[in-house]
């Protein structure tokens, strides 16, 4: 019997080339009064790659269940995330930024609850 052996590629970050981050929101509470009826979601890696979610109602139960898939080949990658209402999309109601190496990126999923800041432009 002869066996194969697979050598995966790593790159000087020691990440495959096929490495890649998934997220997903979850749901959001909103601590103050909000202009509008709908709320929605961008996340992007390193201020690029944006990617929004469906809107939801504000009054409803906000949970975003999408999951965003950016590749990386580093951990020295920022995931952010912004909320925004739907009749104001050009300015962002809450933010947060995620550095990748804080979250000890290993082969395997892991789940984190992130609390964030809101902006209040009152």
């Amino acid at each position: 019997m002869s066996g194969i052996s697979i050598k995966e590629q790593i790159n000087k970050n020691g990440m495959s080339e096929n490495s890649c981050v998934s997220t997903e929101i979850g749901i959001v509470s909103l601590l103050t009064e909000i202009d509008g009826d709908e709320i929605f979601c961008k996340v992007s890696l390193d201020n690029s790659d944006e990617k929004k979610t469906a809107n939801k109602n504000k009054n409803s139960n906000l949970n975003f269940k999408e999951k965003f898939t950016f590749p990386i080949d580093s951990k020295e990658k920022v995931l952010t995330y912004k909320l925004f209402s739907a009749s104001h999309p050009e300015e962002s109601i809450g933010e947060l930024e995620v550095p990748l190496f804080i979250l000890n990126i290993e082969n395997e999923e892991i789940n984190q609850i992130i609390e964030g800041e809101e902006n209040n432009q009152e």
